[in-house]
């Protein structure tokens, strides 16, 4: 599939728009933030300011450790290089007290420097690890912060639970974000489209071709397969509600071309216009008797029997020159049917869900819709094999590059021309109208290990859910049940394209060349249509829970630059992390000075063990001369030692 989108030549101007409100008050702290990996859920967020001060904080400490650092290399290189290297803690030049400058010098110099007093040569191998671990460390003070504040991304907060405002983008500015960003390119880039305030990531799309008619008739265009689009598994979080994802909802819709003849009444005409006709998909002929039919449900007039079919073998595709062309009844891009929201009368909407779709477009685990693509006055510049944009008819144009005129259809005979026009050919639309029939279904998943589904159901059957018994008790509580009923009725595609005015819709009305082309992918361009609703479905289901009541207003996400998210497991684990480098590079610091502190205990044990000893000695040698005095009867030389005792007077 070529691209068919050129932005080079395109101009999307980002027209001013209140996104953020004056009382959205964001919530700042600690909270948890369901769009990451469980270990990366555990924000803190703060102003601008705050977050300045913490990472120049956690730049002064990454700034410390890397001394700390080359401590612990210089420590093992010693131990490599110098196995019987002595401690001199005292001299300023032991290789104890290399400094790193020291070491990259003797690196540079391309030479190894002598120290003078231990004659010990420094090794290259210092300046190499010098410098290694200063480039290290230069690299992870720029790249740590950078990680731990989202690498660069849009903060993602949510606001406080005493927030009372709201948050609005319009439908213009999410089709300018989906064309900007999202068509026909591959993945996504978070820094595109930062006007939009809502949730930017993109869910993989699975796209399976070649599939089988969905419809129970035979009514799919022959040559052309089915096209089955799905978004698996979307979490809460991926519609921009910040809730645990206990359940995943799946959304998928099956398309493909339709024969439109087997729906058409030519018998039933238009105001009495000849070759009208009626294309109706109920399954009951509709009331005719009925005024409020006009903006019928089910069915429209055409002007023509729209062929070549077997009712007309005339192509039915008009031109701009038809009498026809502009009238406010010609079906102008696309319409949806069934449509259901066509009248304010809820008496008559009513009556009209009651009404069944045709047997050959029935189907009851899906919600059956048909779009129908009305040609109108558009031309192409070239044909057109698209079986929605269907073109083979060839006229000629003429038109005024230098007055900017738009181009118009050349009669036969017609031949008024100047030199100044340019005379090319046009593709007329083969059909009046064209049809592509869809059906949608919902799939719910819980979460758990269990991982229990429901069946696939249609999205107007949403209310089925809640009848799920062995499902619903896993989504129960914390309002989990209704945020996965507004979720399936805001995605489906039937509510979407019904909400749409317009041609908006398409995007094949989104470039126009000089002559007012459509610019149109020749082989399949319905697939990109099919592709661009289910994706701009999920933008708007996005934006819609900003506004929506039934969300708490604390679970909503939304981008603000004005607050930096950190990730606070991430940040005390680095925290943690430098702390520990630290403290390993004291341990030698500490080793050598429990080394000295038990020198110096066993020098005070050693002295006091010979003052003791001294003493022992003396007091033994003691002993020792009066026990020989008291052996020998010579006591005279002791006397000295106490006092003589003068015997008592008696009586």
């Amino acid at each position: 599939m070529r691209v068919i989108h050129d932005k080079d030549n395109i101009q999307f101007v980002a027209t001013d728009y209140t996104i953020f409100p004056r009382d959205i008050q964001v919530h700042t702290g600690l909270w948890k933030s369901f769009n990451k990996p469980s270990a990366h859920r555990l924000m803190l967020t703060l102003t601008n300011a705050q977050a300045l001060a913490v990472l120049a904080f956690l730049g002064a400490f990454i700034a410390f450790t890397q001394t700390r650092c080359w401590v612990i290399a210089r420590y093992l290189l010693i131990h490599w290089l110098y196995p019987f290297y002595l401690e001199d803690l005292e001299n300023p030049r032991s290789l104890w007290h290399l400094s790193q400058p020291t070491a990259i010098r003797g690196l540079m110099r391309q030479r190894r420097q002598s120290n003078s007093d231990t004659m010990t040569t420094v090794s290259r191998w210092f300046g190499i690890s010098s410098l290694f671990n200063l480039i290290a460390f230069v690299v992870a003070g720029a790249l740590i912060p950078y990680y731990l504040t989202g690498s660069g991304t849009t903060p993602l907060v949510q606001p406080s639970k005493y927030s009372v405002g709201q948050l609005s983008i319009s439908p213009e500015r999410i089709d300018e974000f989906y064309r900007t960003c999202w068509f026909n390119i591959t993945g996504f880039d978070d820094k595109c489209g930062q006007w939009i305030p809502f949730l930017r990531t993109r869910p993989q799309l699975l796209i399976l071709r070649n599939q089988t008619c969905p419809f129970p008739g035979h009514v799919c265009t022959p040559s052309t397969a089915a096209v089955q689009v799905e978004h698996t598994d979307l979490l809460p979080v991926d519609f921009g509600i910040n809730t645990e994802p206990r359940f995943g909802v799946s959304h998928r819709v099956t398309c493909s071309p339709i024969q439109l003849e087997f729906f058409l009444n030519p018998d039933q005409h238009y105001q009495g216009i000849p070759n009208s006709s009626l294309l109706w998909f109920g399954a009951d002929p509709p009331p005719l008797h009925d005024t409020t039919w006009v903006q019928a449900s089910h069915g429209r007039f055409l002007r023509t029997q729209n062929g070549p079919n077997r009712f007309s073998k005339e192509m039915s595709g008009r031109s701009r020159l038809d009498p026809f062309a502009g009238n406010r009844d010609d079906i102008s891009g696309l319409e949806i049917y069934p449509d259901l929201n066509r009248s304010w009368d809820l008496s008559i909407i009513d009556r009209r869900r009651k009404m069944h779709l045709h047997p050959h477009l029935r189907k009851f685990d899906g919600e059956v819709f048909v779009g129908i693509f009305g040609a109108g006055d558009s031309i192409y510049g070239h044909s057109i094999n698209d079986p929605l944009y269907s073109a083979h008819r060839q006229q000629l144009t003429k038109y005024n590059p230098s007055m900017g005129t738009n181009p118009s259809l050349l009669g036969l005979n017609d031949s008024d021309f100047k030199e100044t026009y340019d005379i090319r050919r046009a593709y007329i639309p083969d059909r009046e109208a064209t049809g592509l029939g869809c059906v949608e279904q919902f799939q719910v998943c819980s979460k758990n290990s269990s991982r229990l589904c429901s069946k696939w159901f249609a999205g107007n059957d949403a209310d089925e859910l809640g009848k799920t018994d062995t499902l619903l008790p896993y989504i129960k509580g914390d309002n989990f049940y209704s945020i996965a009923k507004v979720i399936i009725m805001s995605k489906s595609l039937p509510w979407y394209l019904t909400s749409r005015e317009g041609t908006h819709k398409l995007i094949s009305t989104w470039k126009k060349n000089w002559a007012g082309e459509l610019m149109i992918d020749s082989d399949d361009h319905w697939v990109l249509e099919v592709l661009a609703w289910m994706e701009i479905s999920l933008l708007r289901t996005r934006a819609d829970f900003l506004e929506s009541p039934k969300v708490a207003v604390a679970r909503r996400l939304f981008y603000n630059n004005d607050y930096i998210n950190i990730d606070f497991i991430g940040f005390t684990v680095t925290i943690f992390a430098l702390f520990l480098v630290g403290g390993i590079s004291y341990a030698e610091r500490a080793q050598q000075y429990l080394r000295l502190a038990k020198l110096e205990i066993m020098t005070r044990v050693m002295s006091i063990e010979r003052a003791v000893g001294k003493g022992i000695d003396s007091v033994l040698k003691l002993f020792k001369k009066i026990f020989a005095g008291v052996q020998t009867g010579k006591l005279s030389k002791l006397s000295s030692f106490w006092p003589r005792i003068k015997p008592k007077a008696r009586c």
